[in-house]
C-alpha cells in the first residue's frame, strides 16, 4: 500500500515517536494522561495555547513533516516552533503561536522504504530524515550506520 500526503498510515509508522508522548496531565495514581488520539492532541493544543493566553487558528500555509531522533515533526510555518505529528492522525499544533495543520496542510514522506529505511537503524540517534533524502540515500547510509 502507498503512502499519501493525508491520513494512509505507512507500515511501521507507530514504532516512531509522535505526539502520543504528550500528557493531558495526572490521572487516578499519579499516572500521566498520555494523548491517544487526534482528539486528544487537539484538546492538548487547545489547552496549552489557553493557558498562554493565545489563540487557535488554522494554518492556510503547509507544514512538511521530517524525522528527528525518532520523531515525527514538522516545523510551525510561521513561528518555525517543532510539533510532533503522526500521519494516521493527519494534525499538528502549534503551541508556540497557536496554528494548527489538518490534512493535506502537512506534507509527509511519500515513500514508506524512508520509514523501512530509519526503522532498520536500532538507536533513535540515528533516525533522522528530511525531504533532501531520498529512500535510497538512507539505505546506503544504513550500510554504513549497520555495518552490512
Amino acid at each position: 500500500m502507498g503512502v499519501t500526503n493525508r491520513i494512509t498510515p505507512f507500515p511501521g509508522h507507530g514504532m516512531l515517536i509522535g505526539p502520543e508522548t504528550h500528557s493531558l496531565g495526572k490521572g487516578a495514581g499519579g499516572k500521566d494522561l498520555l494523548l491517544r488520539s487526534r482528539d486528544d492532541y487537539k484538546l492538548w493544543h487547545s489547552i496549552i495555547v489557553a493557558t498562554k493566553q493565545g489563540r487557535i487558528w488554522q494554518s492556510p500555509e503547509a507544514a512538511r513533516v521530517y524525522v528527528n531522533y525518532g520523531r515525527m515533526v514538522a516545523d510551525c510555518f510561521w513561528c518555525k516552533k517543532g510539533m510532533l505529528t503522526r500521519p494516521d492522525w493527519a494534525f499538528a499544533g502549534c503551541i508556540e503561536c497557536g496554528a494548527f495543520y489538518e490534512g493535506d496542510k502537512l506534507i509527509f514522506p511519500s515513500d514508506p522504504r524512508i520509514f523501512e529505511a530509519l526503522l532498520a537503524r536500532p538507536d533513535r540517534v540515528n533516525q533522522h530524515w528530511d525531504h533532501l533524502q531520498t529512500a535510497d540515500d538512507l539505505i546506503y547510509e544504513n550500510k554504513e550506520i549497520l555495518k552490512l
